[in-house]
């Protein structure tokens, strides 16, 4: 029987497989959100990465458990019982999409602006331009920046930094290539909206 299906305890968190892509072209960002993700959700970061030694290497620094193998073997390697996937080249994420669901076990799948396979039992975009791409995807999606994925520490230094009054201070991360410009414009615009920023 696989692991999927077996009765979990009451009260006992499941195990998650993450599937992230990441490196210097693509940047870290991927990997990082499904590091927080898994901190959020209180389970080991464990990872079947798309990436190079560089990646890997950054992931364990990260504290994630890297897992090798094809999405089949991964998922029985490590008992997972749910699949989130963060990759957003649609073909990779797809193979492990439907490997995941041939064993009927579940499958969150995080974007930004709806780049990726859309076909996970729910879709997270976080991103602040809502993408036209996730009006047409058939599982529930949560979008918005109320559902940009977080590292629990950066709400909690968010939370002590407004008690103490003092200035907010905000980290624009988006991923890799070049948009430092990009980033700068953002940052403008953030500090017309709150000149305490």
């Amino acid at each position: 029987m696989s692991s999927a299906k077996r009765s979990r305890p009451t009260g006992q968190k499941p195990v998650v497989l993450f599937r992230a892509a990441a490196g210097r072209r693509r940047g870290f960002g991927h990997l990082v959100r499904c590091a927080s993700l898994a901190k959020a959700m209180q389970v080991p970061a464990r990872v079947a990465l798309r990436g190079t030694p560089e990646a890997e290497q950054a992931a364990r620094a990260l504290g994630c458990e890297l897992v090798g193998g094809g999405p089949r073997e991964a998922l029985e390697q490590t008992g997972a019982g749910v699949l989130v996937v963060d990759d957003p080249i649609a073909g990779n994420a797809s193979r492990w999409i439907h490997a995941a669901r041939r064993t009927g076990r579940p499958v969150a799948s995080l974007h930004d602006l709806g780049l990726g396979c859309l076909e996970a039992d729910l879709i997270i975009d976080g991103s602040a331009a809502l993408s036209p791409r996730l009006a047409t995807a058939s599982a529930p999606v949560l979008s918005g920046p109320e559902f940009a994925v977080l590292n629990p520490s950066v709400v909690t230094w968010r939370k002590k930094k407004t008690a103490r009054r003092e200035p907010l201070r905000v980290l624009i991360a988006l991923g890799g290539g070049p948009h430092a410009a990009l980033a700068a414009e953002i940052a403008e615009v953030i500090v017309a909206g709150d000149p305490e920023v």
